[in-house]
């Protein structure tokens, strides 16, 4: 069975800038390759210098303007076209899922084969990315739709009025390589001052802002504590990073800027805690997974898909998450209870093990295997 997937315009894989898509496939497609009976071709921007390598793969690279998302979509229905896969999955991007079902439509060499739109959060369901019509087309056009979430396929069929009868949509979790992120030696106590990391882009969907008010409060409190925050500031939200910015200008805090996947896992160790204040509804939250399995509890905010991977044994969920004085007293708990934080954090450990890319690759073979089968033997 050859399968084909295709990953967003833009960034490369492997993901030397970062991305949580291609995060994600980075680490997917080794754990699918390599499978009896199935060939994996991935397309992807990048260069015959970061081209993955592997038994049962092949990796395609775009080498034309990477943002330049028209001319990244042609060049992918065209490798469709002259590779003429089994199963074509394209991650996160329903108007490429809708060219790829027109060009299905057209040309009599792909009509068996079957599509995926793979998920990722509801940002490209939006109306920025296409028309609300067009998106809920193709939502119900394609032949599954996977989502990372529970809480991602509920709001995906609330927001295009998709029925469960009529809206094919598979949850598989995303995994976490336990042997770049595990705990081995990592000390059980807090350190003093108390370490915070904060993990993910400076928008004010993060919630950076709440977390450096509450940071303040533990100041003013006597609480030692010293906060790091990883991640960038996009363009679109400069304002808002030079607010949080100035207002971290007088607090024990530390600003990393972007760090590569590689260099992420160490840095995770040095913590103690992951504070994610998130303000907006998430679709899982895959740093959160990755701080569980570096042996760090979650202090979480409980929207979205968060509650679906952070548990009362792993971590802390804020119910009034905009409020700093709620993060700031879930953090004042764990410093004042230090059991109740060894305990977190052997359960973050152990709730962390429940996910493995192995795991996610053997669901969605599954799939593939369900969608190739002849009618007559499909599941009801």
């Amino acid at each position: 069975m050859h399968i084909l997937i295709a990953a967003p315009e833009g960034l490369t894989i492997p993901p030397a800038s970062g991305g949580s898509v291609q995060i994600y496939l980075h680490s997917l497609i080794p754990a699918l390759t390599g499978r009896d009976g199935l060939n994996v071709t991935l397309l992807s921007p990048g260069t015959e210098r970061t081209r993955m390598h592997g038994s049962g793969l092949t990796h395609e690279v775009y080498t034309g303007p990477r943002f330049a998302t028209t001319s990244y979509e042609q060049w992918v229905l065209r490798q469709i076209a002259r590779l003429r896969p089994d199963i074509i999955q394209i991650e996160n991007r329903p108007k490429l899922a809708n060219r790829v079902l027109r060009l299905r439509r057209q040309t009599t060499f792909l009509q068996t084969a079957k599509v995926i739109l793979n998920l990722h959060s509801t940002t490209f369901l939006g109306p920025m990315h296409g028309s609300q019509k067009l998106i809920g087309q193709t939502l119900r056009d394609v032949d599954a739709v996977v989502v990372n979430s529970h809480y991602l396929k509920r709001a995906t069929a609330r927001r295009f009025g998709i029925g469960d009868l009529s809206f094919p949509a598979t949850v598989i979790y995303p995994g976490v390589d336990l042997r770049r992120f595990g705990t081995e030696g990592s000390r059980r106590s807090l350190h003093r001052p108390l370490r915070l990391i904060f993990v993910g882009r400076v928008i004010q969907l993060k919630g950076v802002a709440v977390l450096i008010e509450a940071v303040r409060q533990l100041v003013r409190r006597g609480i030692p504590v010293k906060l790091t925050i990883v991640g960038k500031t996009p363009p679109w939200e400069r304002s808002y990073g030079l607010r949080v910015h100035k207002a971290s200008s007088t607090l024990p805090i530390q600003w990393k800027g972007f760090v590569s996947p590689r260099r992420l896992p160490k840095l995770l160790t040095n913590h103690d805690l992951l504070v994610l204040p998130s303000q907006r509804r998430e679709a899982f939250g895959l740093v959160n997974l990755e701080a569980m399995a570096a042996g760090l509890p979650v202090i979480g905010s409980r929207v979205g898909g968060i509650p679906e991977v952070v548990t009362k044994d792993s971590g802390v969920l804020v119910d009034d998450y905009h409020s700093p004085t709620a993060f700031a007293n879930a953090i004042a708990q764990l410093v004042q209870k230090p059991q109740l934080y060894r305990e977190l954090k052997a359960g973050a450990t152990k709730r962390s093990k429940e996910f493995t890319w192995q795991n996610t690759a053997s669901n969605f073979e599954r799939l593939y295997q369900q969608l190739s089968a002849p009618r007559s033997n499909q599941p009801d």
